[in-house]
């Protein structure tokens, strides 16, 4: 079956992949929001923003933002347990499948280490989600492992792309890759954000 699959029918496995995701977030969460500045935008939604951990940490930097984090119903729901009590009254959490619908009218939609787990029309669809939840100017944060056009070029996300591939049939993407989904779902891209690790950098987008 579908490994996203395999993890709804096996709710101890998809706890430990959670855990096991916001191990590895930590060691980058901090490079992130050093690297973009959140504090201009008042509502933001983490897309499959899992334990939160991302979304916590870009609160604790931007004190006067609140935040949606939004994953599977089955997830979000041990997400509101984890909500620090410092944060309760700026977070919130919501469930539902990022292809079908989002929280709309945010000023600052995010995506962490979730575009690579599916295919090129998959992540289509995944903006035109995200298209039809944001108003004019509201911004896009695709934060991935983006590989370089050069294709001899080392990079440490090409060992993430073989495991991406052999789990989910997704992959990484270079930034020509990137841009060219983002303009066929009719945002605009706008930059490409290094930050202290090839694991995140942040592609910014926003919808004209």
């Amino acid at each position: 079956m579908p490994v996203w699959d395999y993890y709804k029918t096996h709710p101890e496995a998809a706890e430990n992949l959670t855990k096991a995701m916001a191990g590895v977030s930590g060691a980058v969460i901090e490079g992130i929001t050093e690297h973009y500045d959140f504090s201009p935008y008042k509502t933001l939604v983490d897309i499959g923003g899992g334990n939160g951990a991302l979304m916590f940490g870009v609160l604790r930097a931007s004190p006067n933002s609140e935040g949606i984090v939004f994953d599977e119903p089955y997830i979000i729901e041990q997400t509101k347990l984890n909500i620090p009590e410092n944060l309760k009254n700026r977070c919130s959490v919501a469930g539902g499948s990022f292809f079908e619908s989002l929280p709309k009218d945010a000023d600052l939609y995010m995506t962490k280490w979730v575009l690579h787990d599916w295919n090129d029309e998959q992540v289509l669809q995944i903006f035109d989600t995200c298209f039809k939840s944001m108003k004019s100017g509201s911004k896009l944060l695709i934060i991935e492992s983006v590989l370089p056009d050069e294709i001899n070029s080392p990079h440490a996300g090409k060992l993430l792309d073989i495991n991406i591939f052999a789990m989910t049939k997704g992959k990484e993407r270079t930034v020509s890759e990137f841009k060219n989904l983002v303009e066929r779902a009719g945002l605009r891209y706008n930059r490409l954000i290094l930050t202290n690790t090839e694991l995140s950098s942040i592609i910014e987008c926003e919808k004209p």
